[in-house]
C-alpha cells in the first residue's frame, strides 16, 4: 500500500501540465483564425473597390452611348484636371428645372464633372481618363488598394490597381 502511494506522489501534478500544453495549442489556433478574418476583410474591402470602379466604369460608358452627338466632347476627359467645385455653369442635371436643355457639349461636361465627383469619392487616390475616337471609347481608372507582400516586409502595402473598358458605340 506505501508502494502506490508513492506511484501517486510522483504523478501529481500532471493534469495541469495537459491544461498548459492545451491553453497553447487553443492559443495558436485563435491566432490563426484572427488572422485569417483580418485578410478577409482587407479582400472584402479590395473586392468592394474593384465593383466600385466597374460600376463607375459602366456608368460613363451609358451616359456616352445616351449622348453620342457629343461624342466629341467626352475625348481627352482626365479626372486629374477636372478640380473639384469647377461645375459646369449650366448644371444639366438640376432637378429643381425641369424645362432646361442642354447641350450636347453641356451634357459632356455635366457628365464628366458628375463622374469625376463620384470616382473621388468611391476610390481611394483615384485618377481617370476618357479618350473617344469615332466610334470607340476607351475608360480607364486607377486607385490604390492595401496588398501586402509575404516575401517583401518593408513594403508599404498600397498597390496601384487599373481597370480600362473599351466600347463601341
Amino acid at each position: 500500500m506505501i508502494k502506490m502511494m508513492k506511484i501517486i506522489n510522483k504523478q501529481q501534478g500532471f493534469g495541469l501540465l495537459e491544461v498548459l500544453v492545451s491553453m497553447a495549442v487553443l492559443s495558436i489556433g485563435l491566432l490563426g483564425m484572427v488572422g485569417l478574418q483580418l485578410l478577409t476583410l482587407k479582400n472584402a474591402y479590395n473586392s468592394h473597390l474593384r465593383s466600385q470602379a466597374t460600376i463607375l466604369i459602366s456608368s460613363m460608358a451609358d451616359k456616352i452611348r445616351a449622348n453620342k452627338a457629343g461624342i466629341d466632347n467626352y475625348n481627352n476627359i482626365n479626372i486629374a484636371t477636372l478640380v473639384a467645385g469647377s461645375a459646369p455653369v449650366d448644371n444639366c442635371y438640376d432637378e429643381t428645372d425641369v424645362t432646361k436643355i442642354c447641350s450636347v457639349a453641356d451634357m459632356a461636361k455635366a457628365d464628366a464633372y458628375e463622374w469625376s465627383t463620384e470616382v473621388n469619392n468611391a476610390l481611394p487616390n483615384a485618377d481617370g481618363n476618357i479618350d473617344c475616337a469615332v466610334n470607340v471609347c476607351t475608360i480607364s481608372l486607377s486607385w490604390d488598394e492595401r496588398e501586402s507582400d509575404p516575401d517583401d516586409p518593408s513594403s508599404t502595402g498600397i498597390v496601384n490597381k487599373e481597370m480600362t473598358m473599351e466600347f463601341e458605340l
